[in-house]
């Protein structure tokens, strides 16, 4: 049976366009997925401050209005970048398939390759969302590729915190100074992304346990997280998902760090922006002829000697954060 057939470029099409790209993964609900035919994106961002609204004079009758002027932006270029993964079928592993499996079978093994394949890319998008999300960057380096995309966010915005591991540390206080940082910008901090500690450190924390104590409330975690909440207004979850390196020793590392708070106001953060692979612009014969459904573009091929043939997944991505000093990171330490 000759295997491109089945994988053809319509079928592979059609199964990446009606693919479920909803993930389980907490960067879906923070970076929403858009798909544009360009490879490059500008953003423009407003200078410091230009959040917060500037005042109007009181003038007199029959006097000049003043002159105003317009809020200043920064413009900001940003390139995509690709992703991408493939699997082989061997000529022994061929040979076995073809003699065994009926058709239906031998379909369904061949699409469940693609299955990994984009399982991983969006995987890879993920731990590319939560870096953004815990340091205000993209650091890169893997595969031939070294690079950094610095968003500029704000030094300011990025702080340290010690001692929450002592119960007697005020980690009231602390929160209180980010929320008042952000305050005195014109910004509000409405949910926060952290780990389990994190959290355990709050629930052990004797000032929230003996007020919470005070109303009759146990330290569980909800009712922390609750308490949090109606003082500050901050909804916490905690990102403790883990990944594993394609040909490693199956250690996990975390998406999101352990000693890490990113605090958010509520409106969209960011777009997951996806763009047309170099493969899919030579397949459609240009930039402005994909599909748009399409994430993750799907190719298969066959090798001569050995006779192997290849399935890959590959993606052109990028998250953007659509206002970068939005955010305020905080480092915990112990």
């Amino acid at each position: 049976m000759d295997w491109l057939e089945i994988l053809n470029r319509n079928a592979l099409d059609i199964y990446s366009r009606n693919y479920d790209y909803s993930t389980n993964y907490l960067g879906d609900a923070i970076f929403t997925k858009e798909k544009t035919n360009n490879l490059f994106v500008r953003i423009n961002q407003l200078v410091e401050n230009g959040n917060v609204p500037a005042i109007a004079k009181f003038s007199a009758f029959d006097a000049k209005a003043p002159i105003g002027s317009r809020e200043k932006f920064t413009q900001k270029d940003y390139q995509k970048l690709l992703i991408k993964e493939k699997l082989p079928t061997s000529e022994k592993a061929a040979y076995l398939l073809d003699a065994n499996l009926p058709e239906s079978e031998l379909i369904k093994y061949l699409f469940d390759d693609f299955n990994i394949e984009l399982q991983r890319v969006l995987t890879r998008v993920e731990l590319a969302n939560m870096q953004v999300l815990s340091t205000g960057k993209l650091t890169i380096q893997e595969n031939n590729i070294n690079t950094e995309i610095d968003y500029e966010l704000k030094g300011t915005h990025k702080t340290s915190y010690s001692g929450w591991s002592n119960p007697s540390h005020s980690i009231i206080s602390d929160l209180q100074a980010i929320v008042s940082l952000a305050v005195a910008e014109g910004r509000s901090i409405k949910r926060a992304v952290t780990s389990s500690k994190v959290i355990s450190y709050m629930t052990k924390n004797t000032e929230i346990v003996d007020t919470l104590a005070s109303v009759n409330r146990i330290a569980t975690t909800k009712n922390v997280l609750d308490f949090i909440n109606e003082q500050f207004g901050i909804d916490f979850v905690a990102n403790d998902a883990v990944y594993k390196v394609e040909g490693g020793d199956n250690t996990t590392h975390r998406f999101f760090p352990e000693n890490k708070i990113s605090f958010m106001d509520d409106v969209e953060f960011g777009k997951g922006l996806f763009a047309p692979t170099p493969d899919e612009v030579k397949q459609v014969k240009g930039y402005n002829n994909a599909d748009i459904q399409q994430f993750v573009y799907l190719k298969a091929w066959a090798e001569e000697d050995p006779s192997i043939t290849w399935t890959m997944g590959s993606a052109v991505y990028l998250p953007l954060p659509l206002d970068i000093n939005s955010l305020f990171i905080a480092t915990i330490s112990a």
